[in-house]
Parts: C-alpha cells; structure tokens; sequence
C-alpha cells in the first residue's frame, strides 16, 4: 500500500484513466493522490488530454475523496 502516488505519465484519457484505475486499490485510505498536467494539451482533442479521466474519476470517487487542491495539479485524499 502507497501513502502517495504521482501519476504523470500517459497524457491520454485513457491512459490517465487506466493509470488512475490501477493506483486506486493500492493507495491506503488516508493517502494522497496527485495527477500532474490536469489542464495540459488544452489545445488537443479531448482524447489526447488527461482531463476528462481525472474529472470522471472524480465524480465516481466523489463520496470517498477529499480534494485537496484543484489546479494545473489535482490532489485528493482517500477517505
């Protein structure tokens, strides 16, 4: 189990989306997650961007997370 996970890496929706998939399970709840680059790629087609996954994954986890900060970063804390 992980107290913190950075995830940046993949700048797809998919690719986000995966990576948030996998890492949720192994974060202890307590831990923190960031996902860096939220607001890159602006100028791209919303599949090769990251922020549609992490706003969809929010929304799913929304009664289990506390947002920590919202920004070019997001964090939240697994509740």
């Amino acid at each position: 189990m992980f107290d913190i996970i950075y995830v940046d890496g993949d700048h797809t929706r998919a690719g986000t989306l995966m990576d948030s998939l996998m890492c949720w399970p192994i974060l202890r709840e307590g831990g923190v997650l960031i996902w860096d680059d939220y607001l890159w790629g602006q100028e791209l087609p919303a599949a090769d961007r990251p922020q549609e996954a992490v706003d969809w994954f929010l929304v799913q986890h929304a009664k289990n997370i506390e947002v920590l900060h919202r920004g070019y970063q997001i964090a939240v804390r697994k509740i």
